[in-house]
């Protein structure tokens, strides 16, 4: 039991965020490689953490306990995300022409709150943490 309790922890909190990282870092060295005028780099570092917590709640939701770091987690999914992504829609929308990197930015931003709406009803994410 003891191990299976540590491989989940390891892939939830350890294994998940360095894939995340290492696909963030693979895009940006595309973006980089290919010269694309002004690349959303930041924008794009904030897309993949805000996405990745939402990963990393809803794997803790299901195979890990939950935690106040997880309530911290959702709190900033709830309350400034949606702020957030939205700063970043706007920001990017005018140069979502200018590569395909700018444009899944936009479309990242944008898909954030009906995503994060469906995924709060469907997995019961809300009431979880407060039963």
């Amino acid at each position: 039991m003891f191990i299976m309790e540590l491989f989940r922890a390891l892939l939830i909190h350890l294994f998940v965020p360095c894939v995340g990282v290492l696909c963030y870092l693979f895009i940006v060295r595309r973006m980089l490689y290919r010269q694309i005028k002004d690349p959303p780099v930041i924008s794009l570092f904030i897309i993949f953490a805000t996405w990745g917590t939402l990963l990393i709640l809803v794997l803790t939701r299901f195979f890990w306990y939950w935690s106040g770091m997880a309530t911290l987690g959702l709190a900033y999914l709830v309350f400034l995300a949606p702020i957030v992504m939205g700063v970043i829609a706007v920001r990017i929308y005018l140069d979502r022409k200018l590569s395909q990197f700018h444009k899944g930015a936009f479309v990242a931003s944008v898909s954030y709150v009906p995503i994060i709406v469906c995924v709060a009803v469907g997995s019961n994410l809300w009431s979880f943490p407060f039963k």
